[in-house]
Order: structure tokens, then C-alpha cells, then sequence
């Protein structure tokens, strides 16, 4: 089968991840796969060899207006398709699944709208638009939680829930050695909505009673969103106890070394950042996120759940894991159990049936 990726870039973030681990599982199954995305931006994950990228956009003349650009846009995505004829196409997030829709618009090719983000997010009236309106005009809509099944309600009824993979081996080393580490794990741009404010609030309540702990956040750390988080820190007093490690190509390292794993966020999908620290020893901590995080971590294993934005509550389970090691122990094996089901030959099995089952529909 012939599968044609379109995604706006792929340089760092869960959804660039994400595919780019299905799309070479699916490669390594025999299946033609391509992505076309915007090659000003390196490729930031591997990918198979048989792997072609081609580029979204077209040079344009420098004084190119807006209209211009976009009417390009749109005519180089039916270009593509033309030419590649393929037998499915997927698009990655709902602007671009937006895009490349209008742009087919009398092609006969299937195509599959894959949403990575939680549908319990605040986002533009654009994008709820998009969500609840035009994802009608998708072959299927993938979705990551059965939460979001619930919030797109009948009115979208060609979704499936495919959850995301864990490709990272499971955690064997001695948790004896573990680091007195709490990670976070997020993008200092979207600090609001991983809520690293409650997490830092949270361990302001301990910090005194567990001096040799630490919180360490992974994530890119660009200017001016390094300098307010290191406000929020300094608000909170905590400045000697937490280190921005900046984007790490290393994370599952890091993972293994930490304690402890905080999901402090506000809003959140079905967490990859979530079962890949759980598949590396961590025991962790979570918002409830309506119930997401319950659906991820197999009703709770693993995980000590909070009430959303509860942040009293939050300390308190931060302070029971940091001041017993049987129990973080114990919780990351229960852990380690449950990601097992989130493998990635698993999870490609799931795409692979729902690509065949299109592809053969549409013959």
C-alpha cells in the first residue's frame, strides 16, 4: 500500500514522534510510505531509508502576499497527490487536515484525518470548526481517547481510537540506583497548559522536608518563555531545586534515572510522554485530566491520580511517593505491566487493519 503522510513539520514535538514511529513500522512492513512536510525544518526523529520526504512548499518569489502563498500551498498538495497516487493519504492535525481536504477536492483517495491533540483543549473557533464540522468530510478521523470519542459525539461518526506507541524497551535496571528526581516533560512555550505553575506550587509545600530532591523539566527552552518560567520558579521559591534541561534527545536516559514522573497539566491527550515514563520505572503523578489519565494508565496503575487542579492534593502525593521507595517500587512495576499493551507492533496492528479495511473500501 501506498501511504502519503502530510504534516506542516517534523522537527521536534509528540505528534512528529509519533508518526514518524508508525510510519516506520508500517515501512518496515512493506508499505510504501512518503511525507510531504516543510523541508526548511530537519527531519527531527529517524526514519526508514525506503522513507521519501518531499517538500510542501514550492520556492516562492520574495514578495509573494499571503494569498498567493496560500493559493500555492494548496495547488502543490494536489500536485503531490496526483503525481504519487496513492492509496491513502494521512494528514497530521486538523489546520493541515484542513488544507489538504480542499486541496483534493474531486480526487478520488481516501483520507484519513489523524488528531493528536486533546479535544478537551481550549483551541481557535477555527479549529473547533474544524473538529466538529468538517472532519464529516474524512474517510475516518483517529482520535487518541475514548474522552475524545465522547466530546465529538455522533455528529462525527467515522472515528476510531487508536492510542499512541511505546517503542522505548521496558525499564530493567535496578531501581535502587534511580535519582531523587521529579520530571516534567513539555515545551517551556506551553508551560500554562502543562501547568508547571501547579507543579512548582505543589513541591513549594515539601521542598523543605525533602531537601535532596529535585525537579528536572525536559523540554525546548527558547527565550522569552525560559525567563517566565524561571519567574514562576522564583515566585515560588524553589529556585535551588529545579533544573530546565532544555530538549533532550536523550529523554529515555533521563526517564530511567528519574523517581519520579509529574503530569501536572491542565489539558492533556493521551500522554506518549506518560507510558514512556512508566515504561521506564517511573512512578507518577497525575491531574485527572476527565479521566484520560485513568484510560491511559489502565485505571490507575502506576499512576497516583489527582482531581484536576487540585494542588494541595497534588503535594500530598508527590510527598507519599518521595518519602517511601517500596511504594514507588511497587507502582512502577504495576507500571511497566501496563504499557505492555501500548507496543508498537500492537499499535501498528490497529493502523494497518484500518488502512487495509479503507483501502479495500474505496477499490
Amino acid at each position: 500500500m501506498k501511504i502519503l503522510y502530510f504534516m506542516d513539520v517534523m522537527h521536534f514535538g509528540g505528534a512528529a514522534k509519533k508518526t514518524t514511529t508508525i510510519a516506520n513500522e508500517l515501512s518496515r512492513r512493506g508499505h510504501n510510505v512518503c511525507f510531504v512536510t516543510d523541508t526548511h525544518y530537519p527531519v527531527g526523529y529517524p526514519l526508514e531509508k525506503d522513507i521519501q520526504v518531499l517538500p510542501l512548499y514550492e520556492e516562492l518569489a520574495p514578495r509573494s502576499n499571503r494569498f498567493t502563498k496560500v493559493l500555492r500551498k494548496l495547488r502543490r498538495v494536489r500536485s503531490v497527490v496526483a503525481n504519487q497516487r496513492p492509496d491513502v493519504v494521512i494528514t497530521v492535525l486538523p489546520h493541515v487536515s484542513f488544507y489538504v481536504k480542499i486541496s483534493l477536492t474531486g480526487l478520488r483517495v481516501p483520507v484519513v484525518f489523524s488528531d493528536e491533540t486533546s479535544f478537551a483543549r481550549k483551541d481557535s473557533r477555527f479549529v473547533h470548526f474544524i473538529r466538529h464540522c468538517f472532519y464529516n468530510l474524512a474517510d475516518t478521523v483517529v482520535v487518541l481517547t475514548e474522552n475524545d470519542v465522547r466530546i465529538l459525539g455522533k455528529n462525527i461518526p467515522k472515528k476510531v481510537v487508536i492510542h499512541n506507541p511505546v517503542v522505548c524497551p521496558v525499564y530493567n535496571g535496578d531501581y535502587g540506583t534511580k535519582e531523587k528526581t521529579i520530571l516534567a516533560i513539555g515545551s517551556l512555550k506551553e508551560w500554562c497548559i502543562k501547568g508547571f505553575d501547579l507543579l512548582f506550587k505543589a513541591f513549594s509545600i515539601l521542598a523543605k522536608d525533602f531537601p535532596d530532591w529535585r525537579i528536572k523539566i525536559a523540554g525546548n527552552d527558547r527565550e522569552p518563555y525560559k525567563s517566565q518560567v524561571l519567574q514562576l520558579v522564583a515566585d515560588t521559591g524553589i529556585e535551588n531545586y529545579v533544573d530546565l534541561l532544555g530538549y533532550r534527545p536523550d529523554i529515555y536516559d533521563v526517564m530511567a534515572k528519574s523517581s519520579i514522573f509529574a503530569m501536572s497539566s491542565r489539558v492533556e491527550g493521551f500522554s506518549l510522554a506518560l507510558i514512556e515514563a512508566l515504561s521506564q520505572g517511573c512512578a507518577c503523578v497525575a491531574f485527572a485530566n476527565h479521566g484520560v489519565m485513568e484510560e491511559v494508565s489502565c485505571g490507575g496503575k502506576g499512576v497516583q491520580i489527582v482531581k484536576d487542579g487540585n494542588v494541595q492534593a497534588f503535594s500530598e502525593a508527590l510527598r507519599q511517593l518521595m518519602g517511601d521507595d517500596t511504594l514507588r517500587k511497587r507502582m512502577a512495576d504495576e507500571g511497566a505491566a501496563c504499557v505492555k499493551k501500548y507496543g508498537i507492533e500492537e499499535i501498528t496492528d490497529h493502523w494497518e487493519k484500518m488502512l487495509n479495511d479503507l483501502s479495500a473500501k474505496n477499490k
